[in-house]
């Protein structure tokens, strides 16, 4: 930040050097030599007028506030100050003024009561009257600041959402308030926060959407909610949606009731961690989900890299696209039984080595285990889409069982199993391109008498697959590259009623001999 817009900083109220440099109706913030500004105005404090700002002296920061009157003001909450270079209290605060400096700037010859001394209250309703005990007593004096926040009002005039921060800075705190002009706060526009970096935000429960690039170039160092149930019905409409995410050198921390959610337990009564709700979230270590839960949405916990173990709930039916893709701790993970879709990437990059799918699951999508350790893939008869690079390098993967509910074996499925030595196809009717590329420990193969079709290079780079049995009616001649290179590399091809010549020692070896050759 190099410069503040004039107009913003009420240039009457702000104590400037004797030599600042006024450009264009800006303040070049390097000629005032400030690390940081923070400003607030305040309109109201006991019926008289006041201003409030933060100068730099020598050794550390300290609040000035110019008043007309009295030695009490009270303000209202989400307003960060600086003490010594730190943030010194963000909650409602009752500051008392104590002495006088009497020295001159822009602000029309006010003076400047120097604070010296704050406290914080233990609670506080909204408002004060009577007697306070310091010789003030009255009505509420609660000081009504120019809020860091600005917003725009629904078309129906039923809510609010947040669209801009005012002077923003580095390492603001700021907090969201439930209501603003006695309406809901119920969204974050797009790009509200942008390019506000050290963010400490609080967002209230009302918040029901954050718009894409609401937090772009934004750097949230702590996320404070109060409803992990209302988070998690939030529509993120994107990552650059989602305050808490971490990224390069930069983390964030989600705070709920003053607790960091580093073992995540999703309530009870959620039906939906929404699309993108924990997204980049490196903090987590543990995540269980409640048997409330039906839906686990796009994204909601990619590449929480640290997560090492993992509780679905009984109820869960549907893991959407890479819900958990890149988390690359998790080893394992029980599937529910009423699990019916799995979608693409959903375990992408994982460290899973064994899965059992439940007899409901009907969809497993594109790259779905891409990359994952698993050792075998059983799918059962109840699954009709099996996707697109669906084991796509899973370099462990000794076995693979297709169900009979899968007709197409979409392109790349296998693709780069290096260790695949058994295949069941079970009643696929064709194959799409590069199926088993590179599965070079492949070495037999039965062709189903269903299969009418197999794509491109669907067995290319099988150099040891010498043996099919082919029960389909599809020609297939041993060293033609067509189709779909099964056949190469073949030295042996039978139909039904044959013997295979494939012989497998008790460690594993596997070799041909026929009446030639070994």
């Amino acid at each position: 930040l190099k410069k503040l817009g004039y107009e913003k900083v009420y240039y009457n109220y702000v104590s400037l050097p004797d030599d600042i440099v006024i450009e264009e109706n800006y303040i070049d913030l390097d000629t005032l030599g400030l690390l940081e500004v923070k400003y607030f105005d305040l309109v109201k404090m006991n019926g008289g007028e006041t201003s409030l700002s933060i100068i730099k002296p020598s050794e550390h920061y300290s609040v000035q506030l110019s008043m007309a009157n009295g030695s009490y003001c009270y303000i209202k909450s989400g307003y960060l100050f600086i003490k010594d270079g730190s943030p010194a209290f963000t909650d409602i605060i009752r500051v008392k003024v104590i002495g006088l400096d009497s020295w001159n700037d822009y602000s029309k010859g006010n003076s400047k009561f120097t604070l010296t001394e704050y406290e914080i209250p233990v609670s506080y309703d909204g408002s004060l009257s009577g007697d306070d005990g310091n010789g003030w007593s009255g009505e509420d004096p609660t000081v009504a600041l120019y809020d860091l926040l600005e917003y725009e009002i629904s078309e129906d005039r039923s809510y609010y959402t947040v669209s801009d921060v005012k002077n923003p800075i580095k390492g603001m705190t700021i907090v969201i308030p439930e209501t603003y002009n006695g309406l809901p706060v119920k969204g974050i526009k797009q790009y509200a926060f942008d390019g506000v970096y050290d963010l400490n935000l609080t967002i209230p429960p009302t918040i029901e959407f954050i718009k894409y690039d609401a937090f772009r170039h934004c750097t949230p160092n702590v996320v404070y909610i109060s409803d992990l149930s209302a988070w998690c019905n939030i529509e993120f409409d994107g990552y650059t949606s989602v305050p808490i995410r971490s990224f390069d050198d930069h983390s964030s921390l989600l705070i709920c009731n003053g607790e960091p959610v580093i073992d995540l337990v999703i309530p009870d009564g959620v039906r939906t961690v929404k699309p993108y709700a924990f997204m980049y979230y490196k903090e987590l270590k543990s995540v269980k989900i409640a048997d409330t839960v039906k839906e686990l949405g796009n994204s909601c916990f990619y590449e929480c890299d640290n997560i090492e173990r993992l509780t679905l709930g009984a109820s869960l039916e549907v893991i959407d696209w890479a819900a958990f893709g890149n988390c690359e701790k998790i080893t394992e993970v029980r599937l529910p039984k009423r699990l019916k879709t799995i979608g693409g990437h959903a375990f992408d990059s994982t460290s899973l080595t064994e899965i059992s799918f439940p007899a409901r699951l009907e969809y497993i999508g594109d790259a779905a285990f891409y990359g994952t350790n698993l050792r075998e893939a059983i799918i059962p008869d109840s699954v009709t889409y099996l996707g697109s690079s669906a084991f796509l390098r899973c370099s462990n993967l000794r076995r693979a069982v297709i169900g009979d509910g899968v007709k197409t074996l979409m392109s790349d499925t296998f693709g780069y199993c290096y260790n695949l030595r058994e295949v069941d196809l079970g009643s696929i009717e064709e194959t799409g391109t590069y199926v088993f590329h590179t599965c070079y420990n492949l070495t037999r193969v039965t062709l189903p008498a269903s299969i009418k079709k197999i794509g491109a290079y669907a067995f290319a780079g099988c150099n040891k697959l010498v043996e099919i049995e082919n029960l389909s009616e599809l020609d297939i001649k041993a060293g033609y590259s067509e189709p779909g290179y099964v056949a190469l590399h073949a030295l042996h091809i039978y139909g039904d009623g044959g013997k295979s010549n494939l012989h497998t020692t008790s460690d594993g070896f596997v070799f041909y001999s026929d009446n030639e050759r070994i």
